[in-house]
Order: structure tokens, then C-alpha cells, then sequence
């Protein structure tokens, strides 16, 4: 069986899929979206994948003591970065009108924080 090589792990518009989430600032969007397809890579479904960033994601955002939205808000959000990620790479090769703008609108969004801070309103 052949060794995979680094070229073939190369993911459009992500990189390269992470083991972990590091680093000393919250999570952006391309850092959630390299773990998330770490373990989709891993035979992972989706739906486990997203688990699984979840945790992760919880871990770092209580460390810095801010209230998170709920787990359901938060795996609808990391599924909904995923589908749009998939719906661009179906139109790579191209470059229509709509193609293009569309690739730099969900580049700025990868990063930008991921955010999943739960807003509440004092009186």
C-alpha cells in the first residue's frame, strides 16, 4: 500500500488538517475547520467530527471563563462552516462572477474568531 504523501492531504482554501487546536488567542475559523477535518479524514462522520471539535472548542473557551451558546448551536455552526466549505470546493476550477467572491467571503470568515460566546444582556 502506498504512504499517503503531503500534497494529497492538502485541503482547498484550510491547509493542512491539525491534531489540535493550539495556541495562546481563541480559536479562528480555519483553526476549527483543521481539527474538524482532521477527524472527518479519520472516518469520523460528520456528525462525530463536530462532537468532537465541540469538546475541544469548550475546553479553551472555559479556560478563558466566557459563557459559551448551547452544544447544539455551537455543532450547528461548525456542520454549517463544513457544508459551505464542501459547496466551494465543488466549484474550485471555476471562475464565474459568483465563484470568486464567494472564495474570498468564506476566506475572511475562516479568519475571523470562531465565535461562540453566549451574548447576554444586562439591565
Amino acid at each position: 500500500m502506498a504512504a499517503k504523501t503531503r500534497s494529497s492531504q492538502h485541503i482547498w482554501l484550510i491547509g493542512f488538517p491539525a491534531d489540535k487546536i493550539i495556541g495562546a488567542k481563541l480559536p479562528s475559523g480555519l483553526d476549527v475547520m483543521r481539527f474538524f477535518i482532521k477527524h472527518r479524514e479519520s472516518k469520523c462522520t460528520r456528525r462525530e467530527s463536530a462532537h468532537t471539535t465541540y469538546d475541544e472548542l469548550i475546553k479553551i473557551w472555559h479556560q478563558c471563563r466566557i459563557p459559551v451558546k448551547s452544544k447544539r448551536d455551537i455543532i450547528d455552526k461548525i456542520e454549517k462552516l463544513y457544508k459551505q466549505q464542501q459547496q466551494l470546493s465543488k466549484n474550485m476550477q471555476r471562475s464565474n462572477l459568483s465563484d470568486i467572491p464567494n472564495q474570498e467571503e468564506y476566506s475572511i470568515k475562516l479568519d475571523k474568531l470562531f465565535d461562540i460566546a453566549q451574548l447576554t444582556q444586562t439591565v
